[in-house]
């Protein structure tokens, strides 16, 4: 983790500057780069006791890439699907914590997860403050005390591996003595995220129009943060594939440090406070406890998971969160943390290679041709072409709660891990969409996912298919013959009823005072579920609402089966049940009536279609006025929607941002145990292993098949 002295002294011709990272010294304080992050509560009846930490050892277990669904993004050009940056980390029992064990501890340890860049900017500061205080040790105590110049001092700290204690190499004139400065500006700035490349000798650049920024990465791996050089200043695209190192070395003449290096050590790093060296800094020197301050702060802002460690109350909210976690390498290929073994691989590899070069050219020659036959972009060129939806039929996928790092979280109560409900729907062709088939189709398809709010736009496509539908039935269907009878309304209840068309009721006439609200209700209820949770309120029991102490909510719930219903909750983020039937007894008891979509689907199954209908009454005036045949509605949702359509051939240029995505969503069931989509790499494995065994065994059989008869070939003749 150190550099040779040759590397600081031609980095230091830049503006942007880098240093070696050195060995860190157990009981280095950590410093306050977390403040801002989590707020250390100074009231002593508030406080909560962190003086076990003391005891307690920092070890980096590992950074990770994770794809989560950006809920900011609002205009069709916004990334749908963003990347977070997270640093998973173990506190150890300082006296069994070992730097060359990768996991540090195997017993009496908590795992928790962070921001990257919030634990990145306490590294950094550790490393700062540590090298303040032992350059001070070493100064009042050391060997140091008895060198009279700057060339003993020098000789003597890089003799002791020191060489952050040096301000300046005696040996070299005009330096700049910015040798340990630089290093620690540089580091921090590196931790507080993408920065911006400039050099004081290549003027040049700033006069370019290309800009390069500075920033940190995660390895392939996992297990080190690197340094490289960007095209953009979020540093998501690397400027060569060196990953910048090559572009930096013709900018700035020298290597690019921690291109090959990490910035973040394994080694361990204890929590508890030094003992006062001047006071070392006034760094925390007056807590009642030994617990370094930002050792607190890193504790308090992290998600926990503490099942291994023996707590009076340990803290589990984020178990399932880090089980979940995936990492993605930088083209947003998954890596799963668990492979399907050796023996699967090798055996995935050799059936696979039999088939891939083949079936890869067929298909590439095939998406050729298919794309060459689609149809160009009419129209204005900045406008986007959506005709094509208009032969899709929208068919529901799933539902699914997934669970991500809260990076808004500030608090030591904020919720650190929180809940994205997002859905899966597909755009099958509508000649070929089936509503008993859950996928839909099986070809020409492609598949979306949306944010939970965008579902009003879902249930604005069937609500209006709803009042097409009864609005031809009124003007041209049997119950049209219902104006002339007797009694019109129970001709037509009975008549809607039959034909499925229950939607299209108002009013159950053989029920008095229902209050004309069935058919209203439902669409009302159906899109303001889809806003989100909301409080309940009974018009005809008003005392719900002066007496009751307990306040009630309704919104979405999910089955295991990935459908969605309406329950009853006790808290404005309807995560909490009010009983053990998704609410339904409960407000069964508040309002003498059934839970609406609690057993049955707010979102259905069936294939609703995105073209806009014939004008009846112009559908309510419902897009009619469009060029196009598109349901304004299916293109909200399309525009809005992350994106995979590696199926759907017949555009020219299909999107698939999202497919990485999509491929690692996992659902979380209601108690928060992680439940796979797919079987994942084990039922693949058997796929392909079962494949290859059958191939195999079908062509050994014929091998030993023509070996016999060749055997007795052979014998005959010979008689």
């Amino acid at each position: 983790m150190k550099l040779a002295l040759a590397f600081l002294s031609a980095a230091m011709v830049s503006a942007v500057e880098f240093a070696p990272k050195a060995s860190i010294e157990a009981g280095s304080p950590m410093g306050q780069a977390l403040l801002s992050q989590a707020r250390r509560l100074n009231n002593d009846q508030n406080q909560a006791d962190y003086s076990w930490v003391a005891k307690m050892s920092l070890k980096f277990q590992g950074c990770y890439h994770t794809q989560v669904w950006n809920s900011e993004a609002n205009g069709e050009d916004d990334v749908r699907v963003s990347t977070q940056r997270l640093v998973r980390f173990r506190l150890c029992p300082s006296d069994s914590c070992t730097a060359t064990n990768a996991a540090g501890c195997d017993a009496g340890y908590g795992d928790y997860v962070i921001g990257m860049e919030t634990y990145m900017q306490a590294y950094m500061d550790m490393v700062q403050r540590d090298h303040e205080y032992s350059c001070k040790v070493e100064e009042q105590y050391g060997d140091v005390v008895n060198c009279e110049d700057d060339y003993c001092k020098y000789d003597t700290y890089m003799a002791k591996g020191m060489e952050y204690c040096v301000d300046r190499n005696p040996y070299e004139e005009d330096n700049g003595n910015k040798n340990g400065n630089n290093r620690n500006e540089m580091m921090n700035r590196i931790a507080e995220g993408c920065q911006q490349f400039k050099a004081n000798n290549r003027r040049e650049l700033e006069e370019n129009d290309v800009k390069y920024y500075l920033g940190s990465y995660c390895s392939d791996s996992g297990g080190a943060i690197h340094v490289g050089l960007f095209t953009d200043d979020s540093c998501s695209t690397f400027a060569d594939e060196s990953n910048g190192a090559d572009m930096f070395l013709s900018l700035a003449g020298y290597e690019l440090p921690y291109a090959t290096t990490t910035m973040i050590g394994t080694e361990c790093v204890s929590c508890k406070e030094p003992k006062d060296v001047n006071q070392n800094n006034e760094n925390d020197q007056y807590d009642a406890d030994e617990v370094k301050e930002s050792c607190e702060n890193l504790y308090a802002g992290a998600g926990k998971c503490e099942t291994n460690l023996s707590l009076e109350a340990p803290t589990t909210s984020a178990c399932n969160f880090m089980e979940g976690i995936k990492i993605y390498r930088k083209n947003g290929s998954i890596i799963t943390t668990h492979s399907a073994g050796t023996t699967a691989s090798v055996f995935i590899g050799l059936f696979a290679t039999s088939f891939i070069l083949l079936g890869g050219y067929s298909y590439y020659l095939k998406t050729k041709l298919d794309r060459a036959k689609a149809r160009k972009l009419e129209g204005n060129n900045d406008e986007v072409d959506y005709t094509w939806v208009a032969k899709m039929s929208l068919k529901y996928q799933g539902c699914y709660h997934t669970q991500v790092w809260n990076s808004e979280a500030n608090g030591e109560d904020d919720v650190r891990v929180s809940t994205q409900r997002l859905v899966r729907f597909r755009l099958c062709p509508s000649d070929s969409c089936l509503m008993d088939n859950p996928a839909g189709c099986k070809s020409g398809y492609g598949d979306y996912v949306i944010a939970w709010r965008l579902t009003a736009s879902y249930l604005d496509v069937v609500q209006r298919d709803h009042e097409y539908s009864c609005a031809m039935e009124e003007q041209y269907g049997d119950c049209s013959n219902c104006e002339d009878a007797e009694n019109k309304d129970y001709c037509k209840y009975d008549c809607y009823l039959a034909k499925g068309m229950e939607y299209c009721v108002d009013r159950n006439p053989y029920e008095e005072d229902n209050g004309n609200q069935q058919g209203q209700n439902q669409n009302e209820m159906m899109n303001k579920i889809a806003e989100g949770c909301q409080q309940f309120k009974a018009n005809n029991r008003r005392d719900l609402e002066e007496n009751q102490q307990q306040a009630y909510y309704m919104g979405a719930s999910l089955d295991e089966g990935g459908y969605i219903h309406v329950g009853l909750f006790t808290d404005d983020s309807c995560s909490v049940f009010a009983d053990d039937n998704n609410g339904a007894d409960t407000y069964l008891s508040l309002t003498g009536s059934e839970l609406p979509y609690s057993t049955t689907t707010l979102i259905g199954t069936e294939c609703v279609s995105c073209k806009e209908p014939k004008d009846v009454n112009q559908n309510n005036e419902n897009d009619q006025y469009d060029a196009d045949e598109v349901k304004e509605s299916c293109e909200n949702l399309y525009a809005g929607a992350g994106k995979c359509e590696s199926y759907l051939e017949s555009l020219a240029s299909p999107t698939t941002s999202a497919c990485n995505f999509m491929e690692g969503i996992k659902i979380y069931r209601k108690n928060g145990s992680l439940v796979n989509v797919k079987g994942g790499a084990s039922t693949s494995a058997s796929v392909f292993i079962g494949l290859f065994a059958t191939s195999f065994v079908l062509f050994g059989g014929y091998a030993f098949y023509l070996k016999t008869k060749l055997d007795r070939a052979r014998v005959n003749l010979s008689e």
